[in-house]
Formats: C-alpha cells, sequence, structure tokens
C-alpha cells in the first residue's frame, strides 16, 4: 500500500469525522460560554478580556491537533477546521443565545437579590445602633 493510500480515508470514514469536528465546535462553544458569562456579570479589563480570549483560542488549537490525531490519522485536515468553527458559530447563534439570556436573567436577579439584602442589612445595622446599648451619648462619662 503506498503512503497516499494510508492517507486516504474514505467517504465512509469522513463523514463521521465530520460531524464529529461539528459537534466538538458546538462543546467548544459551549466552553466559550464559560468564558462569556462571567464578562456578562462583572466589568474585565481589556487585559483579562485579552488573556481569556488567548486561552480560549489555545483551548481550540489543541481541541483541533488532538482531534487530528486521534479521528484523521494524525492529520490536520482543512474540513474539520471549518467544520468546528461552523459548529462553533452554530452553537453561538442558536443554544448560546439561549444560554447566554438565560445567564443574563439570573445574573441579573443576583444583583437585585444582592442590593436587597445590602438594604436590608443596612437597615438592620442602623435599627441596632439607635439601640440604647450601643447609644454612646446615654453613657456617663466615668
Amino acid at each position: 500500500m503506498s503512503p497516499a493510500e494510508e492517507l486516504y480515508m474514505g467517504v465512509g470514514r469522513e463523514l463521521p469525522a465530520a460531524l464529529l469536528a461539528f459537534l466538538l465546535g458546538g462543546v467548544l462553544g459551549g466552553v466559550y460560554e464559560l468564558f462569556r458569562t462571567p464578562r456578562a456579570a462583572s466589568r474585565h479589563p481589556a487585559a483579562a478580556v485579552f488573556a481569556e480570549d488567548i486561552i480560549f483560542c489555545l483551548i481550540f488549537a489543541v481541541s483541533y491537533y488532538s482531534f487530528s490525531v486521534q479521528v484523521t490519522m494524525g492529520i490536520m485536515r482543512l474540513y474539520s477546521l471549518v467544520l468546528m468553527l461552523l459548529g462553533f458559530f452554530a452553537y453561538l447563534w442558536t443554544l448560546g443565545r439561549a444560554v447566554s439570556k438565560i445567564a443574563d436573567t439570573i445574573i441579573r436577579g443576583g444583583r437585585i437579590a444582592a442590593d436587597f439584602l445590602g438594604k436590608m442589612f443596612k437597615k438592620a445595622t442602623e435599627h441596632l445602633y439607635t439601640m440604647p446599648l450601643f447609644d454612646k451619648s446615654s453613657k456617663k462619662a466615668d
């Protein structure tokens, strides 16, 4: 068998590989969501966003390399990279939008709850300081 024949996967193996590449891209879209959600929760400095994006790109690159080694006989094939990117963007445009809206709602609810609890805590501490036990003006000078 010639080296060229050894590299040929055939449609029977390329079709499942293509589907796996697309699904892996979708999974990587979910991984990206783990970076995107905290950004929505609080403002990140530009350097932190840059670092997060670099980390994600490294995750994507290692995933592509691992996929190539495991599934496409160690050959980095362009169709698998393209399908991974398509799967990634398909996730972001479909399920990612829903997940992002849910995360935004949870974050907004958490902020409302934190504001409410903060106001209640402030009222409680103000009430405590008006009690005679804590009133310094009612204590006699020694």
